[in-house]
C-alpha cells in the first residue's frame, strides 16, 4: 500500500482496481475548470511557434498540423489538470491512476480484445442508424477536411494520443473515482456514457458507449489502463483506415473542421 491508500504494485492486477480513489468529485468538478484555459494556452504558444515554421504556400500541410497541434492542446490541457490534482491536491502517484505495468496476458489479449471492440460497436451503431435515419456520421468528413492527404498525422493523434489521453482521463480519472463509491455497474455505465456524449455526434453515441463500457471493465479486471490504451488504440486505427481507404460519402451538413474543436473518431 502507498500512504494515499492506493495500491500501486503493478503486479496487483485487478485487486488494483477496487481500491477507492484518493480524489472526489471536487477534483473531477475542478479538472474541468482548469483544464480548458491550460489547454488553451498550450494550443496558442503550439500554434504560434509551429506553424510560421512551415511552408506558407502549403495549406494542406498548414491546416493539418493546426488541428493536430489544437487537440494535442486539448488533451494536454486536461491531462495536466487532472494529473496535477491528482498528485498535488491529493498527493498520490499518477500510478493511482491506473498509469502502471500490465501482465503480458493482458498485453497479449489486447489487440484482439480492440478488434472485437470494433465489431461489436459496428454492429450496435446499426441501432443507432435504425433509430436516427436521418442523423448524418460526420466523423469522415470531418477528419478528411481535418487532415486532408496528410495521413500519418491523424494516425499518430488516433492511435496513439487520443488512447493515451483519453483512457487517463475517462478510465483512470472518472472511472477511478466512481468505482468503489458507487456499483460497478453504475460506474461504468456513467463513465461511459460521458466518454459517449464526449464525441457529440447522436448517431455515434450507442457505438462509443458501448466501446466505453468495454474500457472500464478492461481496466477493473487488469488494474492497469495499458490494456486498454492498446485496445483504444486499434479500435481507432480500424476506423481511421477506414476513412482514408473507403470511397468518401457526401455529408453536406456537417460543419468545416476546425482546431480545439473537431471531435475525430469514435476514440
Amino acid at each position: 500500500m502507498s500512504g494515499t491508500g492506493v495500491e500501486t504494485r503493478p503486479e496487483a492486477g485487478a485487486e488494483a482496481g477496487r481500491e477507492i480513489s484518493p480524489w472526489d468529485w471536487t477534483d473531477v468538478l475542478l479538472s474541468l475548470v482548469f483544464g480548458p484555459p491550460i489547454a488553451l494556452a498550450i494550443g496558442f504558444g503550439l500554434i504560434t511557434v509551429v506553424i510560421p515554421l512551415l511552408p506558407g504556400s502549403d495549406h494542406g500541410l498548414r491546416n493539418a498540423m493546426t488541428n493536430l497541434l489544437g487537440d494535442v492542446a486539448l488533451y494536454a490541457g486536461l491531462l495536466a489538470a487532472a494529473v496535477g490534482l491528482v498528485v498535488q491536491r491529493r498527493r498520490a502517484s499518477p500510478r493511482a491512476l491506473g498509469l502502471r505495468r500490465a501482465s503480458l496476458s493482458w498485453i497479449a489479449a489486447a489487440v484482439p480484445l480492440g478488434v472485437l471492440a470494433y465489431v461489436l460497436a459496428t454492429l450496435v451503431g446499426l441501432i443507432g442508424v435504425a433509430l436516427l435515419p436521418h442523423a448524418q456520421n460526420c466523423q469522415p468528413t470531418t477528419v478528411r477536411r481535418a487532415f486532408g492527404g496528410y495521413v500519418p498525422l491523424a494516425v499518430v493523434l488516433v492511435t496513439l494520443i487520443a488512447p493515451f489521453a483519453e483512457e487517463t482521463l475517462f478510465r483512470g480519472f472518472l472511472f477511478g473515482w466512481l468505482r468503489g463509491r458507487a456499483p460497478l455497474w453504475m460506474a461504468v455505465v456513467v463513465s461511459a456514457a460521458l466518454f459517449a456524449a464526449s464525441h457529440v455526434q447522436p448517431v455515434l453515441l450507442l457505438p462509443t458507449f458501448v466501446l466505453g463500457c468495454l474500457l472500464a471493465l478492461v481496466y477493473q479486471r487488469s488494474g492497469s489502463l495499458v490494456p486498454g490504451m492498446i485496445v483504444h488504440g486499434v479500435f481507432n486505427a480500424v476506423g481511421i483506415a477506414g476513412i482514408f481507404l473507403l470511397p468518401p460519402t457526401p455529408a453536406p451538413n456537417c460543419p468545416a473542421a476546425s482546431a480545439m474543436l473537431a471531435i475525430l473518431l469514435p476514440r
